[in-house]
């Protein structure tokens, strides 16, 4: 079977059709969706499918009634897809299919084509749940799957709504970004207080690090911002920061290059003392909020 997609991947419905897919394919029960079911059981906005470093396809239950199954098993969090594997919605069974795989490098990096990257500046915005293996042994699957679905929706709008895009999901969080000028400073800092008044009034508890710098771009720079494959160290410090956030129990942590440009937006204080990230030589200060 030959996909009639140009990223390489497609969906069998169930009824024998292919359904290709691009960027971002939505399911659900509205007609604003990429595939409406009108099924009683299908949520107005019930899943999402999402392409991300290339060629990863994950799948994003949007906190729906009656959730989504991934080879039999209720969607939880966000599933990479692989060649092969079933996803059903409201009865409605649907094959994945990827011509090719990505390659496998063994560390876990994105493989881009270097002749289509450049470095930009973006704002780096990295949502995590706190406490997630705690949080599915007192709740039920379909409980658990249903308030974290919701939570990613949520932050989705939040970060959008707020002139950014979601660009990766990652199981337990997601990593969102938005130009890199000093202008946008003013949105993230807006996106952070939604945030913290989410964090303070619904479950899950999360964390959230905010981080300026340059970044690798592949596949298509400022006209398709948002949907690039985002690289290089910036990017790998954010996941360190997340840690040592973690460690220290600071749920909006702040690097110095955010804090730099955003120090007068929001009441931020040192963290303190000075911080090894590993990988990253010498002492680094963070900023809460």
């Amino acid at each position: 079977m030959e996909s009639p997609s140009a990223s390489g991947a497609w969906l069998v419905h169930p009824d024998g059709g292919n359904v290709p897919l691009g960027r971002t394919c939505t399911i659900g029960r509205a007609k604003s969706n990429t595939i409406v079911l009108a099924h009683e059981k299908a949520s107005r906005h019930h899943a999402t499918i999402h392409a991300q470093d290339g060629a990863e396809f994950w799948l994003i239950d949007l906190g729906s009634s009656n959730g989504t199954r991934f080879n039999g098993d209720r969607v939880v969090r966000p599933m990479r897809l692989k060649d092969g594997d079933c996803m059903t919605i409201a009865e409605h069974a649907f094959i994945f299919h990827q011509q090719e795989a990505l390659p496998e490098t063994g560390g876990g990096e994105t493989v881009i084509d270097s002749r289509r990257t450049s470095v930009e500046k973006r704002w780096l915005l990295l949502a995590d749940i706190e406490g997630f293996t705690p949080l599915s042994q007192r709740l039920t699957p379909d409980a658990l799957a249903r308030m974290v679905g919701q939570w990613v929706r949520t932050g989705r709008e939040t970060v959008e709504g707020h002139g950014g895009r979601l660009n990766k999901y990652l199981g337990d969080g997601y990593l969102g970004c938005w130009p890199g000028t000093a202008d946008c400073a003013a949105s993230v800092a807006d996106a952070v207080k939604t945030f913290r008044n989410m964090r303070e009034v619904s479950e899950p508890k999360f964390r959230i690090v905010i981080h300026h710098g340059a970044v690798s771009i592949g596949g298509g720079g400022a006209e398709s911002f948002g949907e690039e494959s985002l690289m290089g160290p910036d990017v790998n410090l954010i996941f360190r920061v997340e840690k040592l956030a973690a460690q220290k129990q600071v749920h909006f942590c702040f690097t110095t290059a955010a804090f730099t440009l955003m120090g007068d937006l929001l009441a931020l204080r040192e963290v303190p003392g000075e911080h090894e990230l590993k990988g990253f030589p010498g002492k680094h200060r963070f900023y809460q909020y």
